[in-house]
């Protein structure tokens, strides 16, 4: 009897299934005899249940720094995350962020003193300059937020950003001044780009920073495109410009060391990139919408793949 209450008494626990966990109690017909009651407890991979109550007091918080900012919207995210709908999440996620970097990730960030220094001013996080980096997704992560993603004309915005005021500072490293200065002078110039700030404050950024901050950004642009499924003429444009990215590196970075310049990474990312346009293109050719820079970039795919034996015949079956 003792080792059948042992058994009853047991979890087992089996990869994709509720477990079940017994209570022992008192039988009320035999005081003698146990009686296993069973109660369902959810596996490691189902949503934990939040408290709605401390949720929402928490949300009703005063926030008195970015932590506490965070943690407000923390908790708002874990609310919605919580009550939505199975259809909610079964449909095509559409970005709503207005900004350029999820205001959560921002407080984030600056927090956790992880901002770069293209997105400080006077030591605090720029609301303006903080561009939503590339983070990796992990197993057990739930569907984004609408919230959370940006749109297509945000993530315009975004590139545009970076083309204006990042990419061409790999030009003059370290005698470019700092991104204060640069920032300070496109206020007072009302958004001209075309401005020489002071270089004589000496400015601590490298080829290295430059290079795995733009990495970052444009890998999660890409990602928020991916995520939305966006397949129209300005997510084919955003993913031309990471490419065009990626192969100004090769050439501008070809000199610099490995602890400034990853070669294979910015090779691998070029080559999803080329992956992703050739999709596109396919996708849009079924709608019979012509990309106008399609032969620049298949020209790029050929040259990519030379050592390929099968290149020929795919170049061969492309339509003129």
């Amino acid at each position: 009897l003792a080792a059948r209450v042992d058994i009853l008494s047991g979890t087992r626990k089996r990869k994709g299934e509720i477990s079940q966990a017994t209570e022992i109690k008192k039988s009320a017909l035999n005081p003698d005899l146990p009686e296993v009651v069973a109660t369902a407890t959810t596996s490691q991979s189902t949503r934990p249940a939040f408290n709605v109550a401390e949720l929402r007091i928490k949300m009703q918080s005063q926030a008195m720094d970015d932590l506490d900012r965070y943690n407000i919207l923390e908790a708002r995210d874990k609310l919605m995350k919580a009550t939505r709908n199975t259809h909610d999440m079964q449909t095509a996620l559409k970005g709503t962020c207005p900004d350029i970097c999820p205001e959560k990730e921002r407080y984030s960030r600056s927090a956790k003193n992880q901002l770069r220094l293209y997105e400080k001013y006077g030591g605090i996080v720029h609301h303006k300059a903080a561009v939503k980096e590339y983070s990796r997704s992990a197993a057990d992560a739930s569907i984004p937020l609408s919230h959370d993603l940006r749109p297509a004309h945000v993530l315009m915005q975004t590139m545009d950003h970076l083309l204006c005021n990042i990419i061409d500072r790999i030009d003059h490293i370290g005698n470019c001044g700092t991104m204060e200065d640069w920032y300070d002078a496109v206020e007072r110039t009302a958004g001209r780009t075309d401005i020489n700030p002071d270089s004589s404050v000496p400015n601590s950024e490298s080829a290295g920073d430059w290079f795995e901050y733009l990495w970052s950004v444009t890998r999660g642009i890409r990602k928020d495109i991916t995520q939305q499924v966006l397949t129209d003429l300005s997510a084919v444009e955003l993913v031309e410009k990471c490419a065009r990215f990626h192969i100004m590196c090769a050439e501008r970075l070809v000199e610099e060391d490995n602890h400034n310049f990853d070669k294979k990474l910015n090779d691998e990312n070029l080559t999803k990139c080329i992956q992703t346009l050739k999709h596109m293109y396919y996708d849009l050719g079924l709608e019979s919408i012509r990309c106008p820079n399609e032969p620049e970039f298949r020209s790029y795919e050929v040259l990519l793949n030379l050592n390929d034996g099968d290149t020929l015949r795919r170049v061969q079956n492309l339509e003129p």
